[in-house]
């Protein structure tokens, strides 16, 4: 497995409030909608010229098309999502750390990165390792060049 890998959220993250006004999303061109191709393409960007792997962690997973659907818009460099734990733990006890911490414990990784717009979203511990993006404009050239920075 790579030891590059970026835990990519996706609502908030793929797409935004930004997105949801703007007049591209309005005139409904895109294969899909509710991702926003800009950041598509930002993300590509980074994963090609860096060599970081995305693990999908969003709840979009549990969707049995999520990877299809991402890479049908042309997001590259998945190599897989993160398991569906949520029913594993009392509610109130889970967040989208415990899959990262899964997914971390069978897979070779020596860094990893999480994008993600919710700060509770993951454990204390790995909070060093989250970059907290803005729902409100998703993912962009600033977060992207930290990625950059973070994996070198």
């Amino acid at each position: 497995m790579n030891d590059k890998i970026c835990f990519l959220d996706t609502d908030g993250c793929i797409n935004s409030e930004q997105w949801y006004r703007s007049t591209e999303y309005y005139s409904n061109l895109f294969k899909d909608p509710d991702i926003d191709p800009y950041i598509v393409d930002l993300i590509n960007q980074f994963t090609n010229e860096t060599g970081v792997k995305l693990v999908i962690s969003s709840s979009w997973k549990l969707d049995d098309y999520c990877l299809e659907r991402l890479e049908r818009v042309g997001l590259e460099n998945i190599v897989g999502r993160t398991p569906n734990l949520i029913f594993t733990v009392p509610y109130d006890k889970f967040c989208k750390g415990l899959e990262i911490k899964a997914w971390l414990m069978v897979h070779n990784v020596d860094k990893y990165l999480i994008l993600d717009d919710e700060l509770d979203s993951v454990y204390d511990e790995q909070r060093p390792n989250l970059l907290l993006i803005d729902y409100k404009v998703g993912i962009t050239k600033e977060n992207i060049e930290y990625c950059k920075q973070w994996f070198k």
